[in-house]
């Protein structure tokens, strides 16, 4: 087995457009470590693509359909858009993934799960990441997790065992968590988590993003964005909140909104 070490650092501009991080495409057996990474557009994002030119290397070699064992930890990490993304490159298979021991600070999305390609995410745990969003942008979310279609025929994938395990969100954004129509997203995990909204964005006129302009909204998939609530769950099963805390910056504002969606709460805390 061969393991590939990043100890990165990378600081740009947030707002120029040309800027990037760490993009992990069909590669398994990867570390990155104690990197600082600033940047205009996804810090570290992992991918798998459907495009067959992509499937081997400059050099003729096959490359993995997969992106497996990735382990990050010790890291700070600012972007204009997601600060840890899966997708929107999700054609095949993304499993046993572990992002550790990491600080994020002004970022749209802290956590940004996009399934569109017929694949499978399974087996990602965040564990000790401390989240503050706030960006240029009207949207924020903590964490958004979403099943969509790139094409209107594509093959509708699978989200399942993601877990967040004492982690702390600080966030005027809202945590989005939706399924698709035709798949519910399967064991999604908070365990021993602190989240603070700090003040409301009006979301009234939200919709839902899906990761590249260019992707539409078709009529088989849903949108739920717009929901009075800061933590909002569709066609999802086997969800669970347990030991979590929540603080709220305006006392009578709704914390969960629900749809087709099977949630067990555990000790749960709102002030």
């Amino acid at each position: 087995m061969v393991v590939f070490v990043y100890s990165i650092l990378k600081k740009h501009d947030p707002r120029s457009p040309n800027t990037d991080g760490i993009d992990i495409r069909n590669t398994k057996n990867i570390t990155i470590t104690n990197s600082d990474i600033r940047t205009g557009d996804d810090a570290i994002c992992l991918k798998v693509t459907s495009k067959e030119k992509l499937w081997t290397d400059s050099n003729g070699n096959p490359r993995p359909r997969v992106v497996e064992n990735v382990h990050v930890k010790n890291c700070h990490l600012e972007s204009d858009d997601a600060a840890l993304k899966l997708g929107t490159g999700s054609g095949n298979l993304t499993q046993n993934i572990l992002f550790e021991d990491i600080t994020i600070r002004k970022t749209r999305y802290a956590v940004g799960i996009f399934m569109m390609d017929g694949g499978t995410y399974q087996n990602v745990l965040f564990k000790n990441i401390d989240v503050e969003t706030g960006s240029r942008h009207a949207q924020e979310y903590a964490v958004f997790m979403d099943i969509h279609q790139r094409k209107i025929n594509s093959k509708v994938g699978r989200i399942e065992g993601i877990k967040f395990q004492s982690c702390a969100f600080k966030t005027k954004g809202i945590f989005y968590l939706s399924g698709h129509p035709q798949q519910n997203t399967n064991d999604i995990f908070f365990e021993n988590v602190s989240i603070v909204f700090d003040g409301n964005l009006d979301n009234s006129e939200w919709q839902k993003p899906k990761g590249n302009k260019k992707i539409k909204q078709w009529e088989s998939t849903s949108d739920f964005t717009q929901q009075d609530a800061k933590i909002i769950l569709a066609n999802g099963e086997n969800i669970r909140f347990k030991h979590v805390s929540i603080q709220k910056a305006t006392p009578n504002y709704p914390v969960f909104w629900e749809h087709n969606a099977i949630v067990d709460t555990v000790n749960i805390q709102i002030q």
